[in-house]
């Protein structure tokens, strides 16, 4: 895969998302994938372009930074060269143009898989409070236009305010950490530089911010000392950053403690990072707020216990791991007796496999190859290029995605008899055919729509009484046809005895709690009490020669009567473009079908003829496609089961 990473800073930066996504941009390299990183120059000195490890850099000039973000204008005309040549794209989030980059991977038809690493907590002040909204109203957007989304841990998102309501394309993978195995003589040094060892060294880490809670400790400094007369605080990280004045407001505090109180510095070698952690009895995280430390996982790899406070998301590797223990670090009592009798010391080998980036990195890859490529092995990429190019003149969004789920569904390959019952003019055979070597069969009660078919093998025949033998088939589609069937439940029973042992049914009928806009018409009218529209006169709607709509638990159930095993059942198509069917079937079809349009037009609007289709963007059709597919693109992300949807489709089984 090519996979583009945007984040806010990549190396030399320092800080813990920053080697998050190296760890996992080289680990991609190693698989073999190719990976390009936009990002800012957070340096001038730093080159603009740069191939590190096996990555391809690409920095964009700041021109100014507001608070904690960087501010890049050449982003969007790097990002609309770069997302079209890519297959997926990962964001690093918190991050300021999220919403901007998530509609352009839309716009491209690319999937975009954000790494969320927490929401912002900005600390107090009104400029503080501009930007907190700020950044809640992009990832806001941003967030729901995303392809997937992964965070470190169940926990964290099922009590962020950015994610709870996204629970459904969620994904939470444990941080990929690494670091080297301490040096013992460089941890007796750095040891004895902390007190020696009788010393009780408690080591802290992380940006010097509100967020982290240090100032908490710090209040608490004058008991613990009184508790634990040996105690000595390492700190590790940037006592002052530009966008917070934390350090001025606890200066003074600190001050009391410098002869217990240590600070290292922002420590960027791995190895004195690890020294750090070994020469640690144990590390403490007071954070208030914080997804997934990577700090927490690198002490436990080199074998230092940790005590953390107990908020969503940084207490899950102790939960999920059993190492170290989670209390209430505002409770003086609960940290004395917690730093009295420390953690036991963890499973080394253990946390070190529990968190492996090559590990982790598989389980990202996973995610992005089902979402590049959803439908393998059935549906190849060069499958999904030739569909798209078939259904490249089809302006029903609706029925674009019902074809593509209802063809994975039936798990096609060369030498398979399939039948279409209800194939009107033969779209679904024209589609199999050009996908696999089949024997392809079509029925239908409409001879004139069925003559339009041909050259596939094709049968004039009611459906209720399909002239085949038993078990002759291996594939059967019915799409939009049981809504029109008085006997429903018998037509299945029927296609369970045409099908062979093992085989597959690909159904689709319309939902009964369908889209406002969809049909306004007859929702309006079903809203007043009122009949809906059923006869197909100039007014067409969802209605339209219908006997019944469906609900998704009764199309399960007729399909479970006639004996089938439901494997899958989806709603689909939520989000529509207004009187998107009547636009469609009302005004479109019937152009079409009586021969209003010019003949050079008529590859535009044809739906089987597709591959005709030139793509000249400023063709009146192609441009109301487009419009059509934009709107439909917020579909991509999957619909909520129990809400409205234009189409329930459903892959069943013979057992």
């Amino acid at each position: 895969m090519r996979i583009l990473v945007l984040l806010s800073y990549y190396a030399p930066h320092w800080t813990g998302l920053t080697q998050y996504a190296v760890r996992l941009a080289e680990a991609w390299v190693a698989e073999g994938h190719q990976v390009t990183v936009l990002c800012a120059q957070h340096d001038a000195s730093l080159p603009l372009r740069e191939h590190r490890a096996g990555v391809d850099i690409i920095r964009l000039p700041v021109r100014t930074r507001l608070s904690r973000a960087s501010l890049t204008p050449a982003l969007w005309a790097t990002a609309v060269q770069c997302i079209p040549t890519h297959n997926v794209v990962v964001i690093h989030s918190p991050y300021p143009e999220i919403a901007g980059i998530t509609a352009l991977t839309r716009w491209y038809h690319r999937p975009s898989v954000v790494i969320h690493h927490g929401d912002v907590v900005m600390p107090a002040g009104w400029r503080n409070r501009v930007y907190q909204l700020a950044m809640d109203v992009t990832h806001f957007l941003g967030l729901r236009w995303a392809s997937h989304i992964i965070t470190h841990s169940a926990d964290y998102a099922q009590h962020s305010a950015w994610l709870v309501p996204l629970a459904a394309r969620i994904t939470a993978i444990t941080p990929p950490v690494t670091l080297p195995a301490p040096d013992a003589p460089a941890v007796a040094v750095l040891r004895a530089r902390l007190g020696g060892p009788d010393a009780l060294v408690v080591g802290l880490a992380g940006r010097f911010v509100a967020e982290k809670g240090f100032d908490t400790l710090i209040a608490q400094l004058p008991a613990l000392r009184t508790a634990l007369p040996h105690l000595r605080i390492a700190y590790a990280g940037a006592m002052t950053v530009d966008y917070e004045h934390f350090y001025q407001t606890q200066h003074a505090q600190l001050a009391n403690h410098t002869d217990i109180f240590v600070s290292l510095g922002l420590l960027q070698h791995p190895q004195d990072l690890a020294d750090f952690y070994a020469a640690c009895d144990v590390l403490l995280l007071p954070s208030r707020s914080d997804c997934s430390p990577s700090v927490l996982p690198e002490a436990l790899i080199c074998g230092t216990p940790i005590i953390v406070n107990n908020i969503p998301g940084a207490r899950a590797i102790v939960h999920d791991t059993g190492a170290g223990v989670v209390i209430d670090t505002s409770d003086t009592a609960a940290l004395i007796e917690s730093l009295t009798n420390l953690p036991p010391v963890p499973d080394v080998l253990a946390m070190a496999h529990h968190v492996a980036p090559a590990r982790r990195a598989h389980e990202y890859l996973a995610v992005m190859h089902e979402l590049v490529n959803p439908h393998a092995p059935w549906l190849s990429r060069a499958d999904e290029s030739l569909l798209d190019d078939l259904l490249a003149n089809e302006v029903d969004m609706a029925y674009r995605r019902r074809a593509r789920t209802l063809l994975t569904y039936l798990e096609l390959s060369d030498g398979l008899c399939v039948l279409d019952c209800g194939c009107g003019m033969g779209v679904y055979l024209h589609l199999m055919a050009q996908l696999r070597r089949l024997h392809l069969v079509g029925v239908d009660g409409d001879l004139r729509r069925l003559r339009q078919a041909q050259p596939h093998a094709t049968v004039a025949v009611e459906i209720a009484q399909l002239p085949f033998a038993p078990a002759t088939f291996d594939r059967i589609l019915i799409s939009e046809v049981l809504e029109h069937l008085d006997d429903d439940l018998g037509t299945m029973q029927a296609l369970y005895t045409l099908l062979r042992p093992g085989g597959i049914v690909a159904v689709s009928v319309p939902c009964a709690t369908y889209p406002f806009w969809w049909d306004p018409i007859n929702a309006t009218r079903e809203w007043l009490g009122m009949a809906p529209i059923t006869n197909a006169g100039p007014i067409t709607g969802i209605w339209s020669n219908h006997v019944r709509l469906y609900t998704p638990d009764q199309l399960r159930r007729v399909a479970e009567q006639a004996g089938f095993v439901v494997e899958q059942l989806e709603p689909q198509t939520r989000a529509t473009v207004p009187f998107a069917h009547f636009i469609v079937y009302s005004i479109g079809k019937p152009l079409l079908d009586y021969g209003i349009l010019p003949a050079a037009w008529v590859r535009y609007a044809d739906r089987r003829a597709g591959a005709a289709n030139d793509g000249r963007w400023w063709h009146p059709f192609n441009l109301l496609r487009r419009v059509m597919r934009w709107v439909d693109m917020a579909n991509d992300t999957g619909i909520d089961p129990h809400g409205s949807a234009v189409t329930i489709v459903a892959k069943l089984r013979r057992g």
